[in-house]
């Protein structure tokens, strides 16, 4: 970096009110944030004072441990960093078929109270959604439920070869009880990532908290496994259940899965009359993920991944061009009453109802209100000064309207998105530090 370079970025520096900066700290490591842009810098002690004396004063302080010419390479690197030109990338668009809310089971923290028969969509609307999600950009598809399987023969197979058949990334989420030799094999051709619930390697805590055996469900998971089906698991956290999340991970390791996600409680459905027994204060749920990202970060990485770990850290380096929630943004769901919502847990509630896929004027209008209707990050009182509000948008706005009954309040486990943001931010730093070294 030049002298007449660093004295031109000299010049532009503004009054230290308008350029925002906050500093974190974990252990030895600093990050410098600028929440405006999006960006952050990885550095010292050291590096943070000189900066900040930069960032205060408009000039280089001193330093007896590096040259002047190093300084000013120093600080310029920080400065287009965190105030050069932003870098956000594009939402990742996807979809959703919730394909029948018929179940064969009955589970205590169900967030729909799926129920044992139920009406089911027709392949004719669920190919016209499609064409007209992949038309605006998804490429991603999921299939959710009820569970998926129990329509396999008559929707679902041919659901995810569509989808695939357009260029979709697909995924079936399932119970895995109903998986056969065949429903397997059909499942790693079409080449699907399958996530299944397990939220105990206890047979007996499965039974009681789902109200189904545990067997089928692990002959399910052998049986995708011995396909090559890519398997993740899905595991919901409770009171009931948080104390069985380290036999989960060694089921998940044992029965070869290659992932696992680590749902929270959601406030409807079953759930919500169980919330006495089920919920988890956030001090209990911040120690968990405390816990778990000190034993995936010393080593569990190499062999199974955490989706929730990597797709924040993915957020956190490549923050998406949001300003909220993005519900009917970069993502939709085809609900079972054949109708499009803005997404999957929102489906069924008339005023997240983007219409019918016939009528695209009105699904395009109904978007555009919807959309406009949602709160933006700065419109949410506690959220409007957070560090971490260009990555948290807010969280999610369904937790937000079943627990406020509206929609323009905090995520209710804000304190625990806040703690895992700042967590899983110093740990991507420092992955990034390891790559270039």
């Amino acid at each position: 970096m030049s002298l007449r370079r660093f004295r031109a970025l000299s010049k532009r520096v503004q009054p230290t009110q308008c350029r925002p900066l906050i500093v974190l700290q974990r252990g030895d490591d600093i990050i410098l944030l600028n929440p405006e842009a999006r960006r952050w810098y990885l550095t010292t002690e050291a590096g943070k004072e000189l900066y900040v004396y930069w960032h205060e004063h408009g000039q280089l302080g001193v330093s007896d441990e590096y040259s002047s010419d190093d300084v000013q390479d120093f600080v310029a690197d920080v400065e287009d960093t965190l105030y050069g030109e932003s870098r956000v990338a594009v939402p990742e668009f996807g979809c959703a078929v919730y394909i029948t809310e018929a179940c064969n089971m009955r589970c205590t923290h169900c967030r729909f109270a799926c129920a044992t028969s139920a009406s089911v969509l027709d392949l004719d609307t669920i190919k016209k959604y499609l064409d007209t999600e992949y038309a605006r950009g998804a490429r991603q598809m999921t299939v959710t439920g009820g569970e998926p399987l129990l329509v396999w023969e008559r929707l679902t197979r041919n659901t995810l070869a569509y989808a695939r058949q357009l260029g979709m990334n697909t995924m079936l989420l399932t119970n895995g009880s109903l998986v056969t030799d065949e429903i397997a094999r059909e499942l790693a051709e079409l080449g699907c990532v399958v996530q299944v619930s397990v939220d105990s390697a206890d047979p007996k805590v499965y039974a009681d908290f789902r109200n189904h055996a545990f067997k089928p469900v692990v002959r399910g998971i052998d049986r995708l496994i011995e396909a090559g089906v890519y398997l993740a698991i899905s595991t919901t956290l409770t009171r009931r259940t948080i104390g069985e999340v380290d036999d989960v991970i060694r089921f998940a390791l044992e029965h070869g899965a290659s992932s696992i996600h680590f749902a929270l409680l959601e406030p409807g459905g079953r759930a919500e009359g169980a919330w006495n027994e089920l919920g988890l204060l956030d001090s209990e749920l911040i120690r968990f993920f405390d816990s778990i990202a000190d034993r995936y970060f010393g080593g569990l990485r190499e062999s199974l991944r955490i989706d929730d770990f990597e797709m924040l850290m993915k957020q956190l380096v490549h923050p998406p061009a949001l300003e909220g929630c993005n519900c009917a943004v970069a993502i939709s769901a085809l609900y079972e009453d054949g109708l499009v919502y803005g997404c999957t847990n929102l489906c069924g509630q008339e005023r997240f109802c983007l219409g019918n896929v016939e009528d695209k004027s009105e699904h395009n209008r109904r978007r555009m209100c919807l959309v406009s209707s949602m709160p933006t990050v700065g419109q949410i009182a506690k959220c409007r000064d957070c560090e971490f509000r260009w990555v948290c948008l807010g969280g999610c706005r369904d937790r937000v309207l079943l627990t406020y009954g509206r929609l323009d309040e905090p995520d209710p486990y804000c304190d625990v998105l806040y703690s895992l943001f700042r967590r899983l931010l110093f740990e991507a730093a420092r992955l990034i530090e390891q790559d270039n070294t």
